[in-house]
């Protein structure tokens, strides 16, 4: 799911920074008659109210270096942004880019869109998981360092999610750099990755570029100082994109406070930006691989940043 920039003199969801694109599996590109405000057909509000209210056997943990009603987070916390949510059986992950979203659900009973994440664009990836593979996922965010804002966590956690008890005691593994996870989901593969602050590299470029063995094409937020240029250095090569055509909808990469990047047939996002301050942070990214998902992405690119071969 892709939330478009705010743009004037458009249809009234777009004027105010609520329209979005949403795409799965079994579901085409489409361009939502609903906005990231409301409460019918979309897709934000059916992940979260699960916790909205509070429900004491749901737990959930929610993740951000820019929560609600906190005014800095330090950087030795992971450049991320995610919510997991689970019960007794299995979970759902929702990675994002949205600044203070979602509220803590200990401060508010109702599901809202955060008015921070409303002018420019913003990605998010939700999936179902087992409670082996959210277990797995908790394994990689103890090397990532997320700063963790909400939590509840029922009895049943202990027993069966021993690394999400870890993570929110804070039991973070200094010792290992990165960590690749694979995930089946039916018919559809994922890798998990992160990073620790300290390995100190370009994830796309160094990370997942070599991993894939294949150049990947990056959209993440560009305001700000040290944005690195593409990079054509090494087999493998990470080009930045520039502009977007989602439908006759365009939009720039200054516009867009995304994190993602195709790379040959997976789809991913992140957290992670490709400025140089964030190769000192940690941070993850999930890739599905899914030839429709890319393809519906690479042909809405309409330009791209070259390298510079001098």
């Amino acid at each position: 799911m892709l939330k478009m920039p705010r743009k004037a003199n458009t249809t009234p969801l777009r004027e105010v920074g609520e329209a979005f694109f949403y795409m799965d599996p079994t579901t085409k590109l489409i361009d939502s008659e609903s906005g990231v405000n409301q409460t019918t057909r979309n897709p934000l509000y059916n992940t979260l109210k699960y916790v909205f209210p509070k429900n004491p056997e749901i737990g959930y943990m929610m993740m951000s270096d820019q929560p609600p009603n906190k005014a800095k987070v330090s950087d030795t916390y992971a450049h991320k942004k995610g919510v997991l949510i689970f019960d007794s059986d299995n979970g759902i992950y929702l990675e994002h880019s949205t600044p203070k979203f979602p509220e803590d659900p200990d401060d508010s009973s109702t599901y809202s869109f955060a008015s921070t994440g409303l002018v420019y664009g913003q990605s998010f990836f939700c999936l179902t998981l087992t409670h082996k593979d959210l277990d797995g996922w908790a394994e990689g965010a103890l090397i990532e360092k997320p700063y963790v804002y909400a939590s509840n966590i029922p009895s049943y956690t202990q027993e069966k999610l021993p690394n999400v008890i870890r993570l929110s005691n804070s039991e973070w593994n200094d010792n290992q750099m990165t960590r690749i996870q694979e995930i089946n989901i039916g018919e559809h593969y994922i890798r998990l990755y992160s990073k620790h602050r300290y390995w100190g590299k370009d994830i796309y470029h160094d990370l997942l570029a070599p991993d894939l063995q294949t150049t990947v094409l990056t959209e993440t937020w560009s305001r700000g100082i040290n944005t690195m240029n593409s990079n054509c250095t090494g087999s493998y090569h990470s080009l930045n994109i520039l502009n977007l055509m989602f439908q006759g909808q365009v939009w720039g990469r200054m516009n867009d406070h995304s994190k993602w990047c195709i790379a040959d047939d997976y789809y991913c996002i992140g957290g992670i930006n490709r400025q140089e301050k964030q190769l000192e942070r940690g941070g993850g990214a999930w890739c599905l691989k899914n030839y429709e998902f890319t393809k519906t992405i690479r042909d809405a690119i309409t330009y791209m940043e070259e390298c510079d071969l001098e």
